[in-house]
C-alpha cells in the first residue's frame, strides 16, 4: 500500500529531527534558514525567475541572489519574518554588509513604514525555538518550495 502524502511528510520531518538531534541549536537554525531564504527568493521572483535586489535594484535570476536580512539573522524573532528577508544581490549582501541604508529605503517602498517600524521594534524580543521547531520549519519551507516550483512549471 503506497504511503499517503501525510505519512510522507511525517517521515521527512522525523528524519530531519533525528539528524537535528546531533546538531547544535545554531546549526539547526542555520539549516532551516537556508530553506526559508530559498523560499523568500522564489516569492520575490517574477514568472521568469528574476528579482530586483531590494537594495540596489539590480535584476538577476534568484538562483544568483541571496535572501538578505534587513535586521541580522542573529535576531531569531525576525530571522524568519517575510517582512525582514528579501531577494538581494550577492554584492550588496556580502560585500556591502547588506547595504542597509538602501535596503531600508527599498523596504519602505515595498512594505511601508509601519511594517519597517514593526520589525525594528520587535527585533530584541526573546524567541528561542527548539530543535523540533526548527525541523518543522525546515520541512514546511521545503514543501512550500516544491508547491511554488510546481505552480511555476504549470
Amino acid at each position: 500500500m503506497p504511503l499517503t502524502d501525510e505519512k510522507i511528510r511525517e517521515n521527512k520531518l522525523n528524519r530531519t529531527f533525528e539528524r537535528y538531534k546531533a546538531l547544535t541549536i545554531e546549526n539547526c537554525k542555520n539549516d532551516s534558514l537556508k530553506s526559508f531564504q530559498r523560499l523568500r527568493r522564489l516569492e520575490c521572483a517574477n514568472a521568469n525567475g528574476e528579482a530586483a535586489c531590494i537594495s540596489c535594484g539590480k535584476v538577476c535570476n534568484v538562483s544568483e541572489m541571496d535572501g538578505g536580512h534587513f535586521i541580522s539573522r542573529a535576531k531569531t524573532v525576525v530571522a524568519f519574518s517575510p517582512l525582514n528577508v528579501h531577494a538581494q544581490c550577492k554584492y550588496c549582501n556580502q560585500h556591502l554588509s547588506g547595504n542597509l541604508v538602501e535596503y531600508r529605503k527599498g523596504l519602505l517602498t515595498k512594505i511601508g513604514p509601519e511594517a519597517v517600524e514593526f520589525i525594528e521594534e520587535i527585533q530584541d524580543e526573546e524567541f528561542k525555538p527548539s530543535k523540533w521547531q526548527y525541523a518543522v520549519r525546515r520541512e514546511y519551507y521545503r514543501s512550500k518550495i516544491q508547491i511554488f516550483r510546481k505552480g511555476r512549471e504549470a
